[in-house]
């Protein structure tokens, strides 16, 4: 059986925006210039997996009661959608509706994440991500991804928007051949390929450190014919 599960994700062109605008990226014109060559078989526009921000119940919480709070460390932070974030902070008390597991944010439920979907100020900004563990892929797989649901993706964080673990640019031989097998969407087509990218990864000093899982991210119409 699947284990299928939904986000609600920027959609890329304005995660995109936000990412070379951001003080990190503006910081540091030279070095990112040097890696966009380096990938320059990459076209970023195209990536269709998790590493994008992902809405969440941010600033909001539900205690014990169902009583909803606002967390005292964001109460300034000016956050959007309050009303679709509040309903989240809300599906967080029930059982199986809505997970949160290490700070991860999906949605079990299709009806759940098209209601909040619904709730949003700036809907053009975002779309509905349907992700799947642990099966295999079918005609609609727009390919395998790598991170966890919580806006981050090993694929994402090297080549398409880095930011917080970029490559080390004296140890990536291996990465660069290993992420010119990706497709279209910017995804691996194959799960042994992302596997032995995973792999690769977790080897490297200067990449982010943990427990990742392997998505395969679905779209809503059969995939194009898929090209390595």
């Amino acid at each position: 059986m699947s284990d299928r599960r939904f986000i609600i994700s920027e959609k890329m062109d304005v995660y995109r925006r936000k990412y070379l605008e951001h003080p990190n990226s503006l910081a540091n014109p030279e070095y990112f210039k040097e890696l966009a060559e380096k990938f320059a078989f990459i076209n970023p526009d195209n990536y269709k997996g998790i590493g994008r921000t992902v809405l969440e119940s941010t600033p909001f919480f539900a205690d014990e009661s169902g009583e909803i709070e606002t967390l005292e460390q964001y109460k300034d932070f000016g956050f959007d959608n309050l009303l679709a974030r509040r309903e989240i902070a809300k599906l967080r008390l029930a059982d199986n509706e809505f997970e949160d597991l290490e700070n991860e944010f999906y949605f079990k439920k299709k009806a759940d994440v098209e209601n909040i979907f619904q709730l949003l100020e700036n809907i053009n900004d975002y779309e509905i991500v349907k992700v799947i563990l642990n099966t295999e892929p079918s005609e609609f797989t727009l390919g395998y991804d790598i991170g966890w649901l919580n806006g981050y993706s090993i694929i994402c964080d090297t080549c398409i928007t880095p930011m917080w673990h970029p490559p080390d640019f004296e140890d990536m031989e291996n990465i660069i051949s290993s992420l010119k097998l990706l497709n279209e969407n910017c995804l691996f087509n194959d799960y042994a390929e992302a596997l032995r990218y995973l792999e690769i990864y977790n080897n490297k000093s200067w990449g982010e450190k943990g427990n990742f899982e392997i998505y395969w991210v679905e779209g809503e119409k059969p995939a194009a014919n898929k090209t390595s």
